[in-house]
């Protein structure tokens, strides 16, 4: 058995090879994952761009409206002043015109209370009160 010089090159050279494919399937194999890493890492900042532009878009609606009810707040608000006005100074009269059995002014409203639940029972009362006055 003699084992050909021929013989042992050719193995070296099948080890070599083994070795070298293998090494550069490693790497390429390697490669691909880094590769595939780096086009789902592209992916995922496609879909966080979008998520933040819809965000973004959704904050500047939410921030219109939010000024627009602001806006309307404040006419309201300017409204209800008014009519506080006005209803104050209709119950002033009213409570200057009717027979008032008890008066109470809060702030800015005179509110009249009629201790009785009619017209004719607070007139009534009223001079029964103007009665006692004039004794005093």
């Amino acid at each position: 058995m003699e084992i050909n010089f021929t013989e042992i090159i050719i193995a070296i050279i099948g080890i070599v090879a083994t070795i070298v494919s293998h090494v550069l399937t490693k790497r390429k194999y390697r490669v691909d994952t880094d590769g595939s890493y780096i086009e789902n890492m592209g992916h995922s900042l496609d879909y966080y761009e979008k998520w933040v532009d819809s965000t973004n878009k959704r904050l500047d609606e939410v921030l219109q409206n939010q000024d627009k009810l602001m806006k309307e707040n404040t006419a309201l608000k300017e409204e209800l002043s008014t009519v506080k006005q006005q209803t104050t100074r209709l119950s002033s009269l009213l409570c200057t015109d009717l027979p008032c059995t008890k008066r109470v002014q809060d702030s800015s409203v005179i509110d009249c209370i009629y201790a009785t639940g009619s017209k004719r029972k607070a007139r009534k009362l009223n001079k029964q009160n103007h009665k006692k006055d004039g004794q005093d």
